[in-house]
């Protein structure tokens, strides 16, 4: 993605697009490069300066996440005809699969591709398979289903067996050679393969040899009626009774965890996501990069504002906002030093006020371009309660269980905040959440984002009002 390219402040766009080449070369695999500078734009910047306008605190990151990475970009890769998006982001995705009341157990000793199951020492063999196909499976693939304006994988493993061809999109499996299955054990065993298969929550139909040579208009008829028929499948409705949900897992390492940033991801979103980097500590992909020789092994991590890079706010909004000094009162109303615009300000804040005690922002009058300040401790930094603004639920489904069983939760009002504080949520008549904490909490800023936990499972956020 190219979101954001400027002249000013060492952007380092072009150094991050040399750092992808040399990966991808490296590597031996294509580049695809986004502009989206027109959405990041509109979506963040603007964004940006509208709320600071406010006086309100946005976080770029979990909008640029929701809006642009796991939205604009993902629906570009879709149209690339990609099954999923794979980011560096320290989180896990966990799915279970409900089915009539009950929860799927996931198999042991299976790792999962297109979030299914499969038998990892297939590999070889459905490599194997796909060099030396039958004629049969020749003529269906070349003469009918590679037309298709719909990616079929071949010889795909799923579970513990290797499938002909496999639509992902629709959730279907087609399996040919079905009348060289002639004994009473191969017939059994092809009768429970389809069992387990739509146990997946998979459509399975089958052809033999000879219907694909002697009759193979009412082949393709069959598989396009099917193809018409189902409804292309979303989280929750994979057809029948199953239901399939997606939770976003905190990571293995709570200080790097980013789960904060992306818990307005919805089940969409998070179906078609793979955190590649989800179970193993930082040192570990260190360790793991310069085991496999890659380019970037070496390289610094990412910082600063989003996609805007090493820049600070402060610097950055003076684009927008030119220098305007006023005063900066305590709690008393005495004026003890200037400013250079309230708009650079938020609540908590300590920095760039150039004072000669110690002192914490806890009010900011926008109209009148005046910053009160008090000590660390002062009560008027400290609440018990907020109300977060249009509640997003990962998991709609879990809005029931939670807010009926008045369930002890955990939340953060800023990503840094850890371990998160214990707390209960009340819903409100609107889509509005109160939060009320165990204990009070320090500089709760308006504009951020507060984020509620269940153990290491992300609820969902709402904006601090």
């Amino acid at each position: 993605m190219k979101n954001y390219v400027s002249d000013k402040w060492n952007c380092t766009t072009f150094k991050d697009a040399e750092e992808a080449i040399k990966v991808a070369k490296f590597l031996w695999i294509e580049l695809l490069s986004f502009d989206l500078q027109k959405e990041y734009q509109e979506r963040i910047i603007d964004y940006i300066f509208e709320w600071y306008s406010k006086w309100i605190t946005p976080n770029p990151d979990v909008l640029c996440n929701n809006l642009i990475k796991f939205d604009v970009f993902l629906n570009k890769a879709m149209e690339q005809w990609f099954d999923y998006i794979a980011t560096g982001h320290y989180a896990r995705i966990k799915a279970s699969l409900i089915k009539g009341g009950g929860e799927w157990n996931e198999p042991e000793g299976l790792d999962y591709k297109h979030n299914l199951p499969y038998d990892h020492s297939l590999i070889e063999k459905s490599r194997e398979l796909r060099q030396n196909m039958t004629k049969a499976e020749k003529k269906l693939r070349y003469d009918f289903l590679q037309p298709l304006n719909i990616k079929v994988l071949r010889q795909q493993p799923i579970d513990n067996y290797i499938v002909d061809f496999y639509v992902a999109s629709k959730k279907l499996v087609i399996e040919i050679d079905w009348d060289t299955h002639w004994s009473d054990d191969e017939i059994k065993y092809d009768n429970e393969r389809t069992d387990k298969l739509e146990n997946l929550w998979l459509d399975v139909i089958r052809f033999t040899n000879d219907e694909v040579f002697n009759n193979f208009e009412a082949v393709c008829e069959r598989i396009n009626e099917i193809l018409e028929e189902k409804i292309p499948p979303t989280p929750l409705n994979k057809g029948g009774s199953d239901e399939f949900v997606y939770h976003l897992l905190q990571w293995v390492d709570s200080w790097k965890d980013q789960s904060y940033f992306l818990s307005g991801l919805n089940q969409y979103q998070l179906s078609k996501s793979i955190f590649p980097l989800g179970e193993m500590t930082k040192q570990q992909v260190r360790e793991k990069a310069k085991e496999i020789w890659l380019p970037n092994a070496e390289r610094k991590d990412s910082q600063g504002l989003c996609f805007i890079w090493n820049v600070p706010i402060r610097t950055f909004l003076m684009q927008k906002f030119p220098k305007k000094e006023w005063d900066i009162l305590d709690l008393n109303w005495k004026k003890v030093w200037t400013h250079q615009w309230a708009y650079f300000y938020t609540i908590g804040q300590k920095q760039w006020l150039w004072l000669n005690f110690k002192a914490y922002v806890y009010r900011i009058d926008i109209e009148n371009n005046i910053l009160y300040v008090t000590d660390k401790d002062a009560e008027e930094l400290k609440t018990k309660t907020l109300i977060a603004k249009n509640w997003h639920w990962i998991c709609p489904d879990m809005e029931s269980e939670i807010l009926n069983w008045n369930k002890n939760l955990s939340g953060k009002i800023r990503y840094r905040q850890i371990p998160a504080v214990e707390c209960i949520l009340d819903k409100m008549d609107n889509w509005d959440m109160k939060v009320t904490f165990e204990k009070e909490q320090r500089a709760v800023a308006p504009g951020q984002v507060f984020v509620a936990y269940d153990w290491d499972e992300c609820l969902g956020n709402g904006m601090i009002a």
